[in-house]
């Protein structure tokens, strides 16, 4: 897409980064995957935005907002997951053991989980960064595409499937590229390239061709970015549009897909369903939130998830979101992929157990029958721990019931307590699970549990 601007020009400012070689495989390398700079453009920022020029070199612009060269607009690290120059990307230990299990439990309800990191926008477009800029010159390319092949090995160590982006791929997207210039999201090519290889990675050896043709009346790239610079630069702001392609029906008896992710990241101006139905054969939906971890967690404890989960559910989330991601968050997610009751019973609620947190309310033995399944981390599967519950008559007075843990076909480390085990427990309408006391002295841990209502016929536990 060229690139031209309602004012003249303006040049010498900007500060083209040097070239960085000499990395090893996988060679996620600034220069593979940088986007070629469009004829005429001669590497200088193309728009007069003063606003963002004044608190570019302080770091003020809204979201660390700032121009790069060619037309591209970047966020900077105050921006924090959303931030375009992200160089760590990796999660940690713990994060990266709760994302597998979060993968283990989801298979055991048939779903086959696939995520797809995006690179930082300021990986795939290493050639527009402007030296001049703070927060684009401390970004150093090549720290960025070592983090981001980090994060893809880590990933797949844990056991996820991960259609990670390969440098030769997205360089070798024609113009305008990978991602927009000056909106979030990726562009229909861009959408394209993530769709196939959601589709190789379902069906090996798959051979995928060009993206369809266009069709229809093209839409206008916009968002948060966008919304910005069409606020504080002066010169007028070309708009960006992505042409609608023709989609392909999906295969004959093809299980139902979904793709999660934030809205500008799993749709925006492309019809990013249709692109993933014509590559995958699957029929494809959208199931957006405020962010990528808020639309999956919404999406998980959704009816829709919970009584007829997808064959195949796809989290898009920038890189940057991983090495952020909360504890807290991802045991809500695997507390929400679990909660299919060992397939026996009605799913009446889950949560994640943490300390100080809200727990989770029992019913009432009038209710009708109900039992739970704990979630435990690897390696507590087995011995002696003690349930605390909380009376809502006594706010402060809790009662310890000792369980002994037992494993449950098909669903990793479960506990089961059956329902003469919890009756004692939901003597009052408020009473509510609220934490674990570990056996050795071991300190608690979070726990995701799952509360199940049982047929009224049933007379074994599921």
């Amino acid at each position: 897409m060229s690139e031209t601007g309602g004012g003249a020009p303006r040049r010498g400012r900007g500060k083209r980064l040097p070239a960085r070689s000499g990395l090893s495989a996988p060679a996620f390398v600034a220069v593979a995957l940088s986007v070629a700079a469009p004829a005429g453009a001669a590497g200088a920022p193309l728009y007069r935005c003063p606003p963002l020029e004044q608190s570019a070199r302080d770091s003020a612009a809204p979201g660390g907002l700032s121009q790069g060269l060619d037309g591209w607009f970047f966020r900077g690290p105050r921006a924090g997951p959303r931030s375009d120059l992200a160089q760590a990307m990796r999660p940690g230990p713990e994060a990266l053991a709760l994302l597998g299990r979060l993968g283990a439990l989801l298979a055991a309800r048939g779903v086959r989980f696939v995520v797809v990191p995006l690179p930082p926008r300021g990986l795939v477009a290493a050639a527009a960064l402007d030296g001049g800029v703070d927060d684009q010159a401390v970004f150093d390319a090549a720290v960025a595409g070592a983090g981001y092949g980090s994060l893809i090995a880590g990933l797949r160590s844990a056991g996820l499937a991960v259609a990670g982006l390969e440098p030769r791929d997205v360089a070798g997207l024609p113009d305008p590229g990978f991602y927009f210039r000056r909106a979030e999201g990726v562009t229909v090519d861009g959408g394209w390239l993530i769709a196939t290889r959601v589709a190789r990675l379902l069906s090996p050896g798959l051979l995928t061709g060009g993206a369809p043709p266009p069709e229809g009346t093209p839409h206008a790239a916009g968002g948060a970015m966008a919304q910005v610079l069409e606020r504080l630069c002066t010169d007028p702001l070309p708009a960006e549009t992505a042409a609608p392609r023709k989609a392909l029906p999906p295969a004959p008896g093809a299980a139902p897909l979904a793709i999660a992710g934030a809205e500008s990241d799993a749709g925006g101006a492309i019809d990013f369903a249709g692109l993933m139905t014509s590559a995958t054969g699957h029929p494809a939906r959208i199931e957006a939130g405020p962010d990528p971890v808020s639309a999956l967690l919404g999406y998980l404890e959704s009816p829709r998830f919970q009584q007829t989960p997808p064959a195949v559910l796809v989290w898009v989330v920038p890189a940057a979101w991983f090495a952020d991601l909360g504890i807290v968050d991802l045991w809500r997610l695997t507390a929400a992929a679990a909660g299919d009751c060992a397939g026996t019973a009605r799913q009446a609620g889950h949560a994640a157990l943490l300390p100080g947190g809200a727990g989770l309310a029992l019913p009432s033995p009038a209710q009708g029958r109900y039992a739970a399944v704990l979630h435990l981390p690897a390696g507590d599967a087995d011995g002696r721990i003690t349930l605390l519950t909380q009376n809502g008559k006594a706010p402060q007075g809790l009662s310890a019931l000792p369980l002994v843990a037992s494993r449950q076909a098909g669903v990793p480390n479960p506990l089961y307590i059956a329902p003469d085990d919890l009756a004692p427990l939901t003597g009052a309408a408020t009473a509510r699970m609220v934490s674990f006391v570990w056996p050795e002295g071991r300190p608690a841990q979070p726990v995701a549990v799952t509360l199940c209502r049982l047929p009224d016929t049933s007379q074994a536990a599921p």
